[in-house]
C-alpha cells in the first residue's frame, strides 16, 4: 500500500494505481465467501460490538418479521409490499444476477420497465433501511459488505449443514442440531404465496426433517427416549 501511494500521482500510471487501491479497499471489506458467510461471525458468538449502531434482524421461520434495533418496520416504511418482498428475496438469495431478479419480480414487464422498477425498488430499500444494502457488480446483486444483519434462515442452514458433516455421537453435533431445531419455528414465509417462496419453503422443510431425524438419532444414542418422542 505504501508503495502504491508513493506513485499514485505519477502522470503515466497514477490513475491505474488509484483504481487498484480502490479495488483493494473494496475487496478487503468483503467477507462474503459463499452464500451465507456474511453471517458466519454471528452464528456462535453473537453480534460484533464494533458494527454500526443500527442492527437489522430478519426472521422468516414461523414468523415474518424485519426488525431494526428490535423494532419492527412499519408497512408504510417500505412504500409497497413488493419492496419488502424484494428485500426478503435478496437477503435470502444474494449474490444473484440482476437478470434473475428482474425475471422473478417483473417478468411481465418490458426490459426497460423492469429495469426502471428495479432501480426504484433499490432506492426505496435504501431509504427504508437507512443505508446502502445492495451493490451491483458485473450485473450481479450483492449485499453491501458493511450491511449488518442477522438472518435466522442462514443461521439455521449453517448449523444443520455443519452438524451433518460431523460423526454421530459427537457432542458438538448434538449441540448444533439442538440449536437448529429450536430455530425452526415454522414454515418459511408462510404468509407469502409466491413461487420463489414455496420452492425455498420446501427446501428448508426438507432440511429440517433431515435435522430432526439426525437429532432424534443422537438422543436415542443417549437413551433420552422421552425427548426423542
Amino acid at each position: 500500500r505504501d508503495l502504491l501511494y508513493a506513485y499514485r500521482n505519477r502522470a503515466d500510471i497514477g490513475s491505474r494505481i488509484i483504481d487498484l487501491i480502490n479495488r483493494a479497499d473494496a475487496i478487503s471489506n468483503i467477507r462474503i465467501q459463499g452464500k451465507w458467510a456474511s453471517i458466519a461471525p454471528y452464528i456462535s458468538s453473537g453480534i460484533d460490538s464494533n458494527k454500526q449502531a443500527s442492527q437489522i434482524e430478519v426472521i422468516s421461520l414461523g414468523q415474518n418479521l424485519i426488525l431494526k434495533n428490535g423494532v419492527e418496520f412499519s408497512k408504510a416504511t417500505w412504500g409497497s409490499e413488493k419492496t419488502r418482498e424484494v428485500f426478503l428475496f435478496l437477503v435470502d438469495r444474494a449474490p444473484i444476477s440482476r437478470e434473475k431478479v428482474l425475471e422473478i419480480f417483473w417478468g411481465d414487464k418490458s426490459v426497460a420497465q423492469a429495469a426502471s422498477n428495479f432501480n426504484q425498488t433499490i432506492y426505496r430499500l435504501r431509504r427504508a433501511i437507512g443505508q446502502e444494502i445492495i451493490i451491483l457488480e458485473n450485473q450481479e446483486c450483492r449485499l453491501t459488505p458493511s450491511f449488518a444483519i442477522t438472518y435466522d434462515v442462514a443461521i439455521f442452514e449453517s448449523k444443520v449443514k455443519a452438524a451433518l458433516t460431523m460423526d454421530k455421537g459427537d457432542l458438538r453435533r448434538l449441540e448444533l442440531l439442538t440449536s437448529a431445531v429450536e430455530l425452526y419455528r415454522g414454515d418459511y414465509l408462510a404468509n407469502i404465496a409466491r413461487e420463489w417462496v414455496t420452492e425455498r419453503r420446501d427446501e428448508l422443510s426438507t432440511l429440517f426433517i433431515n435435522a430432526a431425524c439426525a437429532y432424534a438419532d443422537e438422543l436415542i444414542g443417549l437413551t433420552r427416549y422421552a425427548q426423542t418422542r
